[in-house]
């Protein structure tokens, strides 16, 4: 690998900065650019004087070459600064104004600069400068258009399901309303009990169908009008058959707590601040909760600033899920927590009391997908009077 053959730029830095702050993906057109990573064995570093670089077609940093055995270093045009990289980008640019909490987006003030050693290594050798300063109005309104758009595919999605689930429908109705004349047929007058039976039926199927249509009927409406239905005006699909459903399930793993575990249970019980200063606030994914209802168990969560749910990282890179210190129960949030949490106890009588935090994973590198691949135990203790 030779990264010392990269073409040198032939203008001012002035220009370069420019252009990456108007629209850095034009660079791509106009400069060489070479993709590159810091090499991880650098980063371990305690003081992270040496950070060297290695090329990666993934590498979220660009090097641009100005003039011999130096180039400038920029991040990609399209990279997120979140609690995951923070600590390597902040080794690499000097972060003026950074908010973990605040939605920010930042501009490049000064890139950092790398050289060229003899051995072939690029190292760092003059941080960059980063401006960070809340989303503009124009972005903050591009960031609800996508969001909306997203919506709309999902609903799009949604009611399709839903129509390939009426068409079975209407295949399975046929059949029971066949088979349902052919036992009144031979019943008639001869077993009263079973005639009242079939009638129950007839009226449980076309009860069904009548709700689902009315359902997809909603939906195509909401989606006419760009709207979500509300959940008042949600209504659950009869469960006909078992054949109806593929529920999905997600194996248990074993419910004793490790010491690791158990610690961070004693943290949450005592209500302690450092969790709440350092977490990741997630919600179940609309499409989780969705399926959820459809009877197909799905435990999928993405960030929300207002997400009733925390995952909290330790200094080993695990991750674990547990709801906030202000989480009320109810009958409705209850299910949900029971899908997460094995709940021992009345929550209605007693005070929660984390015995083993659930275990997630990330479902992608910005930390915005997540995903529950264990449960927790919770237990619910009456207070002493």
């Amino acid at each position: 690998m030779s990264l010392n053959k990269i073409v040198t730029l032939n203008f001012a830095e002035e220009d370069l900065l420019e252009i990456y702050n108007i629209s850095p993906k034009i660079l791509f057109k106009i400069v060489p650019l070479t993709k590159v990573s810091p090499k991880e064995e650098s980063l371990s570093n305690i003081d992270r004087e040496h950070i060297s670089f290695t090329k990666s077609p993934k590498g979220d940093y660009w090097l641009i070459a100005i003039e011999d055995n130096n180039c400038l270093l920029l991040p990609k045009s399209n990279l997120r600064v979140n609690t995951f990289n923070y600590q390597t980008v902040q080794s690499l640019f000097e972060c003026q104004g950074y908010q973990a909490e605040a939605a920010k987006e930042f501009t490049l003030k000064k890139p950092a600069r790398v050289f060229l050693f003899p051995n072939q290594d690029w190292i760092l050798e003059e941080r960059g400068v980063l401006e960070f300063s809340i989303a503009s109005s124009s972005s903050q309104l591009q960031l609800q258009l996508e969001q909306a758009h997203q919506e709309k595919i999902q609903l799009q999605v949604e009611l399709d399901q839903l129509h390939s689930r009426l068409t079975k429908f209407e295949s399975e109705r046929e059949q029971y309303l066949s088979h349902l004349e052919l036992f009144k047929q031979m019943q008639q007058a001869s077993d009263q009990s079973m005639l009242l039976l079939s009638e129950k039926i007839q009226k449980f199927v076309n009860d069904g169908f009548t709700r689902l249509e009315s359902r997809i009927n909603a939906i195509e409406q909401n989606l006419k009008s760009d709207i979500r239905p509300s959940k008042s005006e949600e209504i659950e699909i009869p469960q006909v058959s078992s054949e109806f459903h593929e529920k999905s399930q997600i194996a248990r793993q074993d419910l004793a707590p490790t010491p690791e575990e158990q610690h961070l249970a004693k943290i949450y019980n005592d209500k302690d601040q450092t969790l709440i200063k350092h977490n990741i606030k997630v919600s179940p994914t609309q499409g989780s909760l969705e399926q959820n209802r459809l009877g197909i168990i799905t435990k999928l969560f993405s960030t929300h600033p207002k997400g009733a749910y925390w995952i909290i990282c330790t200094q080993e890179n695990k991750y674990f899920l547990v709801p906030e210190y202000k989480f009320k129960l109810n009958q409705y949030n209850y299910q949900s927590l029971e899908r997460y949490f094995a709940c021992d106890g009345n929550y209605e009588e007693g005070e929660l009391k984390m015995v083993k935090p659930a275990i997630a994973k990330p479902l992608d590198p910005e930390g915005q997908k997540w995903k529950l691949v264990a449960q927790g135990v919770i237990e619910f203790i009456l207070s002493a009077e």
